[in-house]
């Protein structure tokens, strides 16, 4: 089970379960994302998809590591795709 609740930059993040339960559910979640933005704009779904590309594919990406800003909880930041 994955619990995420962010508002304004300040949230928590909880994640239960084991591994492929855990990515299990962040696959449906982004999913489920990608799905609500192509019912209303399908460039912006694909520009979506090509983002979630990216930082998960980039191993000096900040997904990978442990970086936190202080009291706002995880903080991701990428250059765009190429």
């Amino acid at each position: 089970m994955i619990k995420i609740e962010i508002d304004k930059g300040r949230g928590t993040i909880d994640a239960n379960g084991d591994v492929l339960s855990i990515v299990a559910d962040v696959c449906f979640a982004l999913n489920s994302i990608r799905n609500c933005i192509l019912a209303s704009d399908s460039g912006l779904a694909e520009n979506f998809k090509d983002m979630i590309i990216h930082v998960v594919s980039d191993p000096s990406s900040p997904v990978w590591t442990n970086t936190r800003s202080a009291g706002i909880g995880y903080s991701f930041v990428t250059p765009p795709p190429r």
